[in-house]
């Protein structure tokens, strides 16, 4: 949970209906119709929860509400009570349980306390930098829009305005890239999953332990006990008053009949669970999602009050075009490894807590997706429209990925050399003239070497550089060593990465300058013309130029359909 109370005094009524078996009941007594069952549990939940309802709200901790026990195991149907430390169960004489669960209030680390409103909104402000979040196309490969998910188990918990602002704030930002956001929180009952590329899940989770198999729940945002489900009740602010409110609450069971049929395989979606204890003891829950079609999974293994900075830090991350893998590796380590503690007001003693992150991927592919610009579904190379119709490979010849260098050439040359200079040149050595324009050609390194690919791509043209320089604006991502170009007139974007260039054998300008040539012959000198992108002291630009020996990198365009 994001915050240092996300996790107090959780009540969790597990009602968990089935069929009963004679095997169910103790040998001699009339066995019960399911109909039968059903009546005497929700009379026991009546008066039961009448009993507990006002102690509970005052209690601290179990022990609180033993007092209780005697009158409770009177009442029809009821095999025991017991507690430890944290719960409060009365079973059933068909093994059903309800439990009362006390979580303590944690206790945050001091950098990780009570902040303000203001500044925590304005933090979250300003992780969405000017231009990192701008327009973009954000689709799928289909052509469909990015459908993200935001659930808000909290919206209406007055002592979580602070939350729903931040949730809010986060979906608006989004939208500027141009996300299809869908905010949720009253009476959603976390079974369309499927329907979203990322579901941000911000809810309460504990666990439970029948016959020793550990058991996951997360909150829903329906209210109002239904016999079929089971049920959680926490502490929450309604208008100015602290008071219980009861939700439906699902299991590993209940998403495994959700999404039966490999159905979160539709838009692989993947969730970022801000939950406690979601994956404590076991990775059950995740697995179960997984098997159903999930890409992936990130979660925290016990008590935790910094998941929500966590995902929101994520998000920002992929809206910047890094991997999975990627993004979560530069989430800071404090909101993937929490240390913390809380008294326990009923032993009298001091607690310690350490949540931790987990990310369970479907498979190693996951740790590549990029689920938001320049790599929908981890493809590469693809194709990247940047204005007037003609499509960028989103690499350089020879690289795997956006980030990667690639190979370096010489102009009209097709395989790389370890000298790059008039000694080594083919035209100065062989006393030939390439042509003014060698694209698609077999001086045209792109062409040569995706020519018999499925995307077809030539070198670009210097009046095709020249388009990007007058429309595109441009920004230097220091993480990634490169210039990440944004088109004024669809918001696409390319990474160029900052390979600097090769003469002779040494190599120069590594981190601050990125050079692709283009197909043309400078019409004036023996020199070919080139776009370079350079930091240039904090004021990052793309311009023309031309050279002639030099080793530098290529990006394909692809070839219009003939």
């Amino acid at each position: 949970m994001m915050k240092k109370t996300f996790c107090k005094l959780v009540l969790i009524a597990f009602v968990a209906f089935t069929s009963c078996e004679s095997n169910d009941l103790p040998s001699g007594e009339e066995e019960l119709t399911e109909s039968e069952i059903n009546a005497i549990m929700q009379k026991n939940w009546e008066k039961i929860d009448n009993l507990l309802s006002d102690p509970f709200l005052k209690a601290s901790s179990p022990e609180e509400l033993k007092s209780f026990t005697a009158e409770i195991e009177k009442l029809e149907y009821i095999d025991h009570v017991y507690s430890d430390s944290i719960n409060y169960t009365v079973v059933m004489k068909n093994g059903i349980s309800w439990s009362w669960l006390f979580t303590p209030e944690l206790k945050a680390d001091e950098e990780e306390g009570n902040i303000q409103l203001s500044q925590q909104i304005e933090a979250l402000r300003s992780s969405f930098k000017a231009g990192a979040m701008a327009s973009h196309i954000s689709k799928r490969k289909d052509g469909e829009k990015l459908k993200v998910l935001i659930f808000n188990q909290t919206i209406r918990d007055e002592s979580r305005a602070s939350t729903k602002l931040a949730l809010e704030q986060l979906a608006v930002e989004l939208e500027k890239c141009g996300v299809d956001v869908t905010m949720k929180g009253v009476n959603y009952g976390l079974s369309d999953l499927n329907k979203y590329d990322i579901c941000i899940l911000h809810t309460h989770g504990v666990t439970y332990t029948p016959n020793f198999t550990v058991k996951h729940y997360l909150l829903s945002g329906i209210e109002k006990p239904q016999n079929d489900f089971s049920l959680s009740t926490i502490k929450e602010v309604r208008d100015g008053k602290l008071c219980s409110v009861t939700y439906q609450a699902y299991n590993e069971d209940n998403f495994d009949d959700y999404y039966k049929g490999n159905s979160l395989k539709e838009r692989n979606t993947f969730l970022f669970v801000n939950a406690c204890e979601s994956l404590k003891s076991n990775d059950n829950l995740a697995k179960t999602f997984i098997n159903n079609g999930a890409s992936g999974y990130i979660g925290y293994t016990d008590k935790v009050s910094v998941s929500l900075k966590a995902s929101i830090e994520f998000l920002r991350l992929l809206s910047e075009d890094y991997s999975i893998k990627d993004a979560i590796s530069q989430i800071p380590n404090k909101y993937k490894d929490e240390h913390g503690g809380y008294y326990d007001e009923g032993e009298k003693e001091w607690r310690r807590y350490h949540a931790k992150m987990k990310f369970i991927p479907s498979s190693q592919d996951v740790d590549n997706y990029c689920y938001f610009h320049l790599c929908p579904e981890g493809e590469h190379p693809h194709l990247i429209d940047m204005g007037n119709g003609l499509k960028w490979s989103c690499c350089n010849i020879g690289a795997s990925n956006p980030y990667d260098v690639g190979n370096y050439f010489s102009w009209g040359e097709i395989e790389t050399k370890t000298d790059y200079s008039y000694y080594d040149n083919y035209e100065m050595q062989h006393n030939v003239r390439f042509p003014g324009n060698i694209c698609q050609t077999t001086y045209d390194v792109a062409w040569v070497k995706t020519y018999q690919s499925e995307k077809k791509l030539r070198m670009p043209t210097k009046q095709e550089f020249a388009f990007l320089v007058n429309n595109c604006d441009v920004q230097w991502d220091a993480n990634s060593s490169g210039a990440l170009i944004t088109s004024r007139i669809n918001g696409n974007k390319l990474f160029i990465p900052a390979g600097g260039w090769i003469f002779q054998k040494e190599h120069m300008g590594q981190g601050d300058c990125g050079i692709l040539w283009s197909g043309n012959r400078d019409a004036g000198s023996p020199f070919s013309w080139f776009m370079q992108a350079v930091y240039n002291n904090g004021n990052p630009n793309i311009h023309l130029a031309s050279c002639r020996y030099s080793g530098h990198n290529v990006r394909g365009v692809a070839v219009s359909a003939e």
